[in-house]
């Protein structure tokens, strides 16, 4: 579409006006030279008087504070330092021996992933991991499969 169109140029996709960049200069234009211009997020949909968190809150000053605040609260977690290197090596073992225990057997990874990646927020949250079987963490999970989904 590029030969045709060119760098820029709009399409439409369900009923929403779509802009498409092509090429390193025009997404380096747009995103990095006019990041408030370029950089928003479209309406998710959810009702308005629901917060929509960072991911999908829409670019602006209230999208800033919000990205500091988690980006401060997760260093103090230990987010960019070795210490979380060593807590997701950890955890990476302790997958790996689950999936181990499959032998072989087509099995369904999902729930191993969901727990490894719970895991290593617990072991930042809590100071510890739990065995993927442990009563407390199985709760755990199922109260945040509830409040998510």
């Amino acid at each position: 579409w590029r030969q045709q169109y060119g760098d820029i140029f709009c399409v439409r996709m369900a009923n929403k006006l779509v802009v498409v960049l092509n090429g390193h200069q025009a997404i380096q234009e747009a995103l990095i030279k006019q990041p408030d211009v370029f950089s928003d997020r479209p309406p998710f949909g959810m009702s308005e008087d629901k917060d929509e968190g960072l991911v999908l809150s829409s670019y602006g000053e209230g999208w800033k504070r919000k990205r500091k605040l988690t980006l401060t609260a997760l260093r103090q977690f230990g987010m960019g330092k070795r210490s979380l290197e060593g807590r997701i090596t950890e955890e990476a073992r302790a997958l790996c021996h689950v999936i181990a225990k499959t032998d072989g057997n087509a099995t369904n990874i999902s729930l191993f992933l969901s727990n490894a990646v719970s895991n290593v927020i617990c072991s930042m949250s809590f100071g510890e991991r739990f065995d993927y079987n442990d009563a407390e963490f199985l709760t755990l999970m199922e109260l945040i499969s509830k409040m998510v989904g």
